[in-house]
């Protein structure tokens, strides 16, 4: 038996057919293993951008726990005032950078212009600005409360009996303390009134250099 014949153009045909079924096979092998690696990118993205937004949201809600502790740090006004009176008797008489911490960054330079304008000696003021009097005391009780007060402001009054000769009935004096509070700080001072009703701040940025 003879074999079969085939023609070029059949064998041609035939191979091109094969050829072609061989190149679509690995053209969709190709395809699958892309698909795949566009989906294992996919999910890589997303875990990132996941990881990221947890990130974002575990900041925010640590800034918020730590804002709402500060929070919770910081002294009440009068307590505030009552505290800065203790402490800083003098603050407008001597080096104010010790006590920038306490006061306003406004209320500070105007320290600042003060001590560079007095250098230690008499400056703008000519009496101690917590008398309203060159002379005389602060007796017993003093007292501190708020007059009024705010998210960011609050007006805290200390009242006290002014003793200038004790054989006299002493009168009664209040100095108003300006309190400041920037968002998640606590109180600064930011204006001292005095009992004469000077303002310092005022006084301070209105005197010649």
């Amino acid at each position: 038996m003879k074999p079969q014949m085939i023609s070029v153009e059949t064998y041609m045909k035939d191979y091109e057919a094969s050829v072609l079924e061989n190149l679509q096979g690995e053209w969709i092998t190709l395809m699958k293993r892309e698909a795949l690696l566009i989906l294992e990118w996919t999910a890589f993205c997303w875990d990132r951008i996941l990881v990221r937004r947890h990130i974002k949201l575990l900041v925010a809600v640590l800034a918020l726990i730590s804002a709402g502790q500060a929070a919770a740090d910081c002294q009440k006004a009068a307590d505030w005032a009552r505290a800065f009176y203790s402490e800083h008797y003098f603050f407008y008489a001597g080096e104010p950078d010790p006590i920038l911490q306490s006061t306003t960054p406004e209320f500070g330079a105007l320290l600042k212009k003060e001590w560079a304008y007095s250098k230690g000696e008499v400056g703008h003021f000519d009496y101690d600005p917590w008398l309203g009097a060159q002379d005389g005391e602060i007796g017993k009780p003093v007292r501190f409360s708020v007059e009024s007060e705010s998210p960011d402001i609050a007006i805290v009054s200390m009242s006290y009996p002014y003793v200038l000769d004790p054989k006299h009935p002493p009168e009664r004096h209040t100095v108003h303390l300006i309190l400041h509070k920037g968002e998640h700080e606590c109180w600064h001072l930011h204006d001292f009134i005095t009992p004469l009703g000077d303002s310092l701040s005022y006084v301070f940025s209105a005197a010649e250099p």
